[in-house]
Order: C-alpha cells, then structure tokens, then sequence
C-alpha cells in the first residue's frame, strides 16, 4: 500500500505519548516577546548567521551527529505525502546543520535566508519554536502567526531537544503549514527522538534493548519510519508481541481481545504484509527494523 497518508499513521500512534501537546497559550508568547524581543535592524531577520570558515567548522564540529541522524530523517520525510513539510536540525545553540525537504521548500527558505548556518535562537529570530524549547528544556509548538519575525508566519513548528546524559546535542524540528496539522507532530517528533536517541547510544546494535522499557516506543517508531504500510493501532501491538515471540494466548490476555478477534487482526497483517506464516512474518519484521 503506497501513499500511506502520514498523518494517519501519526494519529494511530499518539497513545505512545497520550498528552497531544497544544500550541502555545497567548499569555506565554506574549511572555517571550516581551522578555527576548527581536532587536531592531535595518536587515530582516534572521539577524545572526554563519559562513564561508564559521560555518565549515560548525559543519565539521557536528559532522558525527549529522551523519548518524541524517538517514532517519530523509526516511520520515520520504514517507510524507505533504512534501512542504520541512524537518531542520541544529546544534545545541540553534544553529541549523542540516535541512530535510522538497527543492521548492528549500527555495523558499534560501530566499528567506534560512539555510545552513541560520541561526534560530533569540537574538537572531527573536520567538522560535527552537528560541522556546531551548530556553524550557522541552518539547514547544509555536504557531507560525506567533513568530516574531514576519518571515516566518507560514511555518507552523514543533520543537525538541536531543539530549544524551542530560547534556542538550541538538534540537529537532518539523514545519508544516498547517496549523492543524502540527498538533499531530508531538508523538511523532517524540518518536523520532527516541530512534535518534537509540542510534547514538548504540549505532550498530540499535535492537538490543528492544525488550527494555522503551522497546515498543522504538519498535513502533521503526514501523512508522521504515514501513509505508498503514497498520492499525491493535495491528502495531499485535506485531509487537509477536516479534517478542509471544503465544496466542499471551496476546490475548494482554491486549484483553478475544482468540477469533486475534485472529482476524492477524490475518489482515499477512494481507498487508503479502504472506501467509508466523515465521515470514517475523522475517518481515525484521527487515522493517533493519535500519
């Protein structure tokens, strides 16, 4: 099944991360536009970016986390029918270090001067959703009418640190330009985080742990990033359990559904995943988690 349409898939895994996150209260913008307003400057923003030599060695300073992130972003973008959608990652000052989009996406922002080497942070952009997350320490969805800079009211963002061992990396963010839209992005950045997270800590064996505390976070994240195949949520878990060799029975009492309900989930994976036994299932499972 191509063509999966993405937000779908988006919705179908929110129960990962129950708390759909909502945009910012006008109180609060209000709060930081107060308090970091954008400097006046006979330029439009963005005030603050790098180049030629400055730009090469922040480039090379962060060329590991570039070269380890890089394949996983270009998967989820691949994957999203809405090609105007745009997902930037900075350093952990907010210094852009690599852009994932469409060329007319890409256009638009080299005419808007935000490319790599664009700086999102305060004094350059004034209210951003990176400017926020960095300053709260946590995920933030800032509306594009809530920018400072008039640049940017068509990009409605969300925002996350990457953090290893409490120290900020980094900050992943996606834009849309649908305001409705990017309420649906906070499970999926949180997703995305979390195979981020994992390919760092473990590059080359990063299904390790997937029968640790976090495993069907990163079993359900690999789905949505490697599969173009649209699962249900009950699907996603059914497939879950069975790559942990779970029984029928097991199952069952774990999802609370009944043996022929089971079965019936069942037989619509095989359908979707063009087979017809456990064993090729659990081999297709494998390839879809073989990043």
């Amino acid at each position: 099944m191509k063509g999966v349409d993405f937000l779908s898939n988006i919705s179908t895994l929110k129960y990962l991360h129950e708390n759909k996150k909502p945009s910012l209260t006008d109180k609060k913008i209000a709060f930081y536009k107060k308090n970091f307003p954008l400097k006046a400057s006979k330029h439009c923003c963005p005030q603050i970016i790098l180049k030629d030599n400055a730009l090469h060695e922040k480039l090379v300073q962060n060329s590991k986390l570039i070269g380890l992130i890089r394949p996983l972003l270009n998967k989820a973008f691949s994957y999203c029918p809405n090609k105007e959608n745009m997902i930037l990652l900075t350093d952990e000052d907010g210094y852009i270090i690599d852009i994932i989009s469409s060329p007319e996406i890409l256009l638009e922002c080299f005419q808007k001067s935000i490319y790599l080497g664009t700086c999102l942070n305060f004094n350059s952009f004034g209210t951003t959703a990176v400017s926020i997350a960095k300053y709260e320490n946590q995920l933030t969805i800032l509306l594009g009418k809530d920018h400072s800079c008039p640049l940017l009211k068509n990009f409605n963002c969300i925002s996350t640190p990457i953090s290893i061992n409490s120290k900020i990396i980094g900050f992943l963010n996606i834009t849309t330009n649908s305001a409705l839209e990017i309420q649906y992005f906070s499970g999926y950045i949180m997703i995305l985080l979390d195979l981020i997270k994992a390919t760092i800590n473990n590059n080359e064996s990063f299904f390790e742990s997937i029968d640790s505390k976090k495993g069907k976070s990163f079993f359900l994240g690999c789905l949505l990033v490697n599969s173009n195949f649209l699962f249900t949520i009950k699907e996603t878990e059914i497939l879950y359990y069975i790559y942990l060799r779970k029984s029928s029975k097991q199952i069952v009492s774990t999802l609370f559904i009944s043996s022929n309900t089971l079965k019936t989930h069942i037989q619509h994976i095989y359908q979707k995943l063009n087979i017809s036994s456990s064993n090729e299932c659990l081999n297709k499972i494998q390839l879809l988690l073989n990043i």
